[in-house]
């Protein structure tokens, strides 16, 4: 399992090279171990944030989807360990997309 800023620039290298699917394997994947182990919430802030993004450059509602579902499942323990301005900034960019 990657660290938070490993799993940010992994992602956003991605992203940049438009390589979507990809990145949406490695968060795939990053989750499922995550849901194994449940230890860092920071990282998990990092996959949430991470579908939501991927989701909205791509067009890719399930992704957008699956990212809200990790922040509202864990909303409380996440506010614990970002900001509510980020946790907003992703609501705002899921309401986007949604519309």
């Amino acid at each position: 399992m990657l660290e938070s800023d490993k799993l940010q620039n992994k992602i956003y290298s991605l992203l940049n090279k438009r390589k979507y699917s990809e990145a949406f394997n490695l968060l795939e994947e990053e989750n499922k171990e995550f849901q194994n182990n449940k230890k860092d919430f920071l990282l998990l802030a990092e996959i949430a944030g991470s579908y939501i993004t991927l989701g909205n450059e791509s067009y890719n509602l399930e992704s957008v989807n699956q990212g809200m579902k990790l922040f509202k499942n864990n909303l409380e323990t996440l506010k614990e360990v970002i900001t509510e301005e980020s946790i907003e900034y992703c609501l705002g960019i899921h309401k986007h997309v949604v519309g």
